[in-house]
């Protein structure tokens, strides 16, 4: 190999070396937040897993139908797209939760999307247009976050409103169950004052 490649072939492995690193910090403490925040782990894991699926699924998208390779703007914005995949999730998974007056895992789910549910899309739509406005940018490295973020914001709502949803309304807990007792009681004790 001559010099040049050598170099270029040690760039690309420090760029998956460093967005693997990205991925581990940042999975496990988004996962802590979703905790914390909704005060259930079986909620945590199911927003954590359609976390995953949204950042699979951007860096996917960008290489399947834009032939980018993973270079220095994707390996940044890859972590980046877990701290706008958490938005849509935690909204929902947090409405959820708080629907203690219901029983069942159905009852509750649709309690979320009736009260959440706009909000979430709205969301989505002013971080789409607000977004929308790079893409008139002219450096290469602000359009690719435009799409990045355009990706990133489609797929979170599809999977907070769908597949997140969906996961809740199969087997979302219910009476209790995955509860993290003192983070119940401190969110009880916040929403009933």
């Amino acid at each position: 190999l001559t010099r040049m490649h050598q170099s270029s072939l040690s760039l690309s492995v420090g760029q998956v070396r460093n967005l693997l690193l990205g991925f581990a910090i940042c999975f496990p403490v988004a996962f802590a937040v979703l905790a914390l925040s909704t005060g259930n782990v079986v909620i945590a894991v199911y927003a954590t897993l359609s976390i995953a699926c949204i950042v699979a699924g951007v860096l996917g998208m960008v290489r399947l139908f834009l032939s980018w390779d993973l270079g220095i703007a994707e390996s940044i914005s890859g972590v980046i797209v877990i701290g706008f995949s958490v938005d849509y999730t935690v909204h929902l998974g947090h409405m959820y939760k708080n629907a203690t007056h219901l029983e069942t895992c159905e009852e509750k789910t649709r309690y979320a999307l009736t009260y959440i549910g706009p909000t979430v899309i709205g969301g989505g739509l002013t971080t789409l247009l607000s977004a929308s406005v790079l893409f008139l940018c002219t450096l290469v490295f602000f359009t690719k976050m435009a799409t990045l973020l355009v990706f990133t914001v489609l797929l979170s709502v599809m999977h907070a409103m769908l597949f997140f949803v969906a996961l809740c309304a199969v087997a979302g807990p219910t009476k209790g169950f995955g509860d993290l007792p003192r983070v119940s009681r401190l969110f009880a004790r916040s929403t009933s004052e």
